[in-house]
């Protein structure tokens, strides 16, 4: 908010510079409180003022995929549909006012809370003793999965959470989303609980981690300890499965890192393990298992 208070807002601002009968199309995460000032400003000025945050992973971006919801007059909508069909594969009018903004917040509330689940339904699958790789596909394969759990399958099984969208990020919108929830009275008991979560991380040095490493700390609450970790490297385009566990580099020596990093967990290698001696060579450096075969 304070970012976009500082360009747009103001006798410096972008809004007092531009001319009547212009479009403004505003595309960041931000709260309705500092949008509602914009469009009063913008008003004002006889600027029509567009809001257009826009919605995908880092995936869709590279691909040209993400999505669009916009907000404000719709004959403005209109006028620039063109150019905005241009910066995204589909856009979505959904009012004349805040209302792309309040979607955009609802849109990265479910996508927290559904991070948070995935890690209590992880948790719940190891501590019964099935694997991590058996959990992922078990729910990619059912009615529970969609697309944000498929585009994090194989991060999940990696244990790879370089951010995409860190938890800082994740719980900023968070904020918005309760401070907007209380200012009309709405309850949001699950995104309150779930804020917590982002806060626990960020006070553990985790701010900067990808979101999704909120699993392992549902993980880590029921005492999971025990881990199978698979040394090849994951493709997460153009491969199939079976390719995956056959063409990409292994890396064993990024096992043995996060072994010497926690060293109070029990961590057995996988990937491309096919004779004793290889066996015991990872025994000899401080690892607890050995997976042979594949």
């Amino acid at each position: 908010d304070a970012a976009l208070d500082q360009v747009a807002l103001g006798e410096d601002g972008a809004v007092a510079h531009m001319r009547p009968g212009s479009v403004l199309v505003e595309t960041s995460t931000v709260s309705v409180t500092i949008s509602a000032g914009i469009a009063r400003l913008a008003e004002a000025r006889g600027v029509r003022y567009l809001r257009a945050p826009v919605s995908g992973s880092v995936l869709l971006a590279n691909d040209g995929k993400l999505g669009m919801l916009v907000s404000g007059p719709r004959e403005a909508f209109e006028a620039v549909l063109p150019i905005l069909g241009l910066m995204t594969a589909h856009q979505l009018y959904a009012g004349d006012g805040e209302q792309a903004r309040v979607l955009k917040l609802t849109v990265n509330m479910m996508v927290g809370i559904i991070a948070a689940m995935t890690g209590e339904a992880m948790a719940f699958c190891l501590k019964n003793g099935v694997d991590r790789a058996t959990t992922v596909d078990g729910i990619a394969a059912s009615v529970a999965t969609s697309p944000l759990f498929g585009y994090k399958a194989d991060a999940l099984k990696a244990r790879d959470f370089s951010p995409r969208f860190s938890v800082a990020q994740i719980a900023k919108d968070f904020d918005l989303a309760l401070a907007a929830g209380h200012a009309l009275e709405v309850p949001l008991p699950l995104t309150a609980l779930v804020r917590q979560g982002w806060a626990a991380m960020i006070a553990a040095g985790d701010g900067e981690n990808d979101f999704f490493k909120c699993t392992e700390l549902a993980i880590r609450a029921a005492g999971v300890d025990e881990f199978v970790i698979h040394a090849r490297k994951a493709w997460l385009q153009g491969l199939s499965p079976k390719e995956n566990r056959e063409i990409p580099p292994l890396d064993h020596g990024l096992v043995l890192a996060m072994k010497r990093a926690f060293p109070h967990l029990r961590i057995s290698i996988n990937g491309g393990i096919a004779d004793l001696a290889t066996v015991r060579g990872f025994l000899d450096r401080g690892l607890d298992g050995v997976m042979v075969g594949r």
